[in-house]
């Protein structure tokens, strides 16, 4: 039996045969004590790991869909593959993480370290704060066909985003529309010095 324990204390957690491949949909594993575990095709969809010691750990194949990994450090973590759809990755230490061919789609990143991260082929530009308090990102995933915009809930092309925020009817008002616009253009010249878009 492997015990999971808390990172600064000697509460355990949980306790599982293995780790390679377990069952953890939706469990409170917060502040745990994982560093360099073989969590390899492990299913960790919805589960509460914020503040947890990932760094070193293997996660290659595992669903973290849905898990709030805030403030988690996964440095070295080997995230190839794994499913982070809608995971919440907010203020989380990522450096040097193996996250190529990961499912980034849908992932809170704000204020995220992705330091001397591997993405493979995808990418992520993080921007501005809009004055409304919405981060946006310039991000090129794997599944995505051209470079994506995202704020707050908007997910689309950076056509779209400028044809959403420069229409004349725009709901929050022309000021805010060319804040916004701005915000992206601003992305968009990061993203060609970088080589990543011509």
């Amino acid at each position: 039996m492997i015990e999971i324990k808390h990172r600064y204390t000697d509460v355990v957690l949980r306790t599982v045969e293995d780790l390679r491949g377990a069952d953890l949909v939706g469990a409170d594993l917060g502040g745990a004590y994982l560093r360099d575990a073989d969590l390899v095709g492990a299913d960790l969809g919805g589960a509460y790991l914020r503040d947890a010691d990932l760094g070193g750990a293997d996660l290659g194949g595992a669903d973290l869909g849905g898990a709030d990994l805030r403030g988690a450090y996964l440095r070295d973590a080997d995230l190839r593959r794994a499913d982070l759809r809608r995971a919440d990755l907010r203020v989380a230490y990522l450096g040097d993480a193996d996250l190529r061919g990961a499912d980034l789609r849908d992932v809170y990143l704000r204020g995220a370290d992705l330091r001397d991260a591997d993405l493979g082929d995808q990418w992520i530009i993080q921007g501005a704060t809009s004055s409304q308090g919405y981060a946006f990102f310039l991000e090129r995933l794997t599944r995505d066909g051209a470079p994506m915009i995202k704020a707050g809930c908007f997910r689309g092309t950076i056509g779209q985003a400028r044809a959403r925020w420069s229409a004349p009817d725009y709901h929050r008002g022309a000021v805010v529309g060319q804040e916004l616009i701005e915000i992206v253009d601003s992305l968009v010249r990061i993203a060609e010095i970088r080589g990543l878009m011509k």
